[in-house]
């Protein structure tokens, strides 16, 4: 037989009649009550380890996601210049088409 009770098992121990006048109880002991408090405040304490756990969970995802993204980590002068490589290239290729559409004609 198990020494421990549920929750609703102490509630209807303890609990007033519809009346508002108390049935009678059995008196809870010391070392019962203890044992009651301390249960809860493990599922309290639980609970919010819990969810501390997941907020950390989340914060390393967030990170995760941004670190994927390729948040701006590059040098401002290699981007200008892999920008002017990009330009030239686009640029001269437009000059030739235009040479070679007059050689045509």
């Amino acid at each position: 037989v198990s020494t421990q009770s549920t929750g609703a098992e102490t509630l209807a121990k303890y609990r007033l009649d519809d009346t508002g006048d108390k049935k009678e109880e059995a008196k809870m002991s010391l070392e019962e009550a203890i044992r009651i408090i301390q249960v809860h405040e493990r599922a309290r304490q639980g609970c919010l380890r819990a969810k501390f756990m997941r907020e950390i969970r989340a914060q390393e995802e967030r990170e995760k996601m941004l670190s994927l993204q390729g948040a701006s980590t590059m040098d401002p002068d290699v981007a200008s210049t892999i920008i002017q490589k990009v330009w030239k290239g686009y640029s001269q290729r437009n000059k030739t088409l235009k040479l070679r559409d007059e050689e045509l004609v």
